[in-house]
């Protein structure tokens, strides 16, 4: 059943993991981008010294301050850049675990899936089979959630997730809908 449950919700898999692909790629890129600029600023911070170090040279203490504070801003704008870069993706990350459709700790679907799930029954105007909803609440989690702690709670959600996956049929959808407890 839970293959199903995930196979129900492929494409929408799919394009969470396009996604989460494409904010990758966009850090990998950022990334490089940014060291790219800091080899240039480097290369140039050399040729400055060697330029001075060179005997022939007569140092020119103007010239150099502004090959330096050159330097210094285009790093300092680098570096906003990839700050930029990170809060953004920063930002989309968030977005795509909220959206995901599976709840990390049960590994079922979760309630975004269940409410995409339902809006989508709602639009067809004919279903072409019966529709039956089991909801229930496990008595007392929350008296065993904070007495025994987090880690007893998780256990139960978990055993109680796999003794669905494994009672009801293969076509069944499993949602858990709770999460705030």
């Amino acid at each position: 059943m839970q293959n199903n449950n995930l196979e129900s919700s492929t494409s929408e898999n799919s394009t969470q993991v396009e996604d989460y692909k494409d904010t990758t790629d966009k850090s990998l890129t950022s990334y490089e981008n940014t060291n790219e600029s800091f080899r240039e600023l480097t290369k140039k911070y050399q040729k400055t010294v060697e330029e001075c170090l060179d005997g022939n040279t007569k140092v020119d203490t103007p010239t150099i301050t502004a090959k330096f504070n050159d330097i210094h801003e285009l790093m300092g704008q680098e570096v906003t850049k990839a700050s930029k870069t990170i809060v953004e993706l920063s930002k989309q990350v968030k977005t795509l675990v909220k959206t995901s459709n599976i709840d990390s700790l049960t590994k079922i679907l979760n309630r975004h899936a269940l409410i995409s799930y339902l809006d989508k029954i709602c639009l067809n105007n004919k279903i072409h089979y019966d529709l039956h909803f089991i909801l229930f609440s496990i008595n007392d989690f929350q008296d065993i959630h904070n007495s025994c702690g987090h880690l007893a709670g998780d256990r139960i959600l978990i055993y109680t997730a796999n003794i669905l996956k494994k009672t009801f049929r293969d076509s069944d959808k499993i949602f858990r809908y709770g999460g705030e407890d």
